[in-house]
């Protein structure tokens, strides 16, 4: 890993080097509610991230799981994820993530009811649906018979 990756705007290191750092918080809030807002959400006002990035660790590690991974006012928890190159199971590893973050919310014996919505923003420099035209797509889990039918409003 050179210092050069780092400094690259594209890379996930300077993703998390950027977003992750505290006096940066109203960049990483900044950066949500641009998707946010363009995507008909309502834009958050604070953002606590919850895997502030070390270069000395990562050097160590030489793994990165998710970008940054945040939490907002309302208890949501927000995953952040910048991809330069498409692979075989991409779409499988989002949903790996945000099921991940969605699962490690509770325990044995803890009430579902505690559980938070997870919501994904995920940048690629690749396109992966041609079919969609906007900038921003918005993702659920719906009945196929009636597509306005939610699963729920965690995803």
């Amino acid at each position: 890993m050179t210092n050069d990756y780092v400094k690259d705007p594209k890379s996930d290191l300077f993703t998390a080097a950027l977003l992750s750092e505290p006096k940066n918080e109203p960049l990483l809030i900044s950066y949500i509610n641009g998707v946010f807002l363009d995507s008909g959400k309502t834009p958050i006002v604070t953002a606590t991230v919850l895997n502030p990035f070390n270069i000395k660790k990562y050097a160590q590690s030489k793994s990165i799981v998710l970008d940054v991974r945040a939490k907002d006012e309302m208890g949501r928890f927000i995953n952040l994820e910048i991809q330069n190159q498409y692979h075989d199971s991409f779409e499988n590893r989002m949903l790996y993530y945000w099921s991940d973050q969605y699962s490690s919310q509770i325990a044995a014996g803890t009430k579902y009811p505690e559980l938070r919505p997870v919501i994904s923003i995920i940048l690629t420099e690749f396109q992966i649906f041609p079919q969609l035209k906007n900038l921003h797509n918005v993702f659920r889990i719906t009945a196929q018979e009636n597509p306005d039918v939610l699963l729920t409003e965690d995803v």
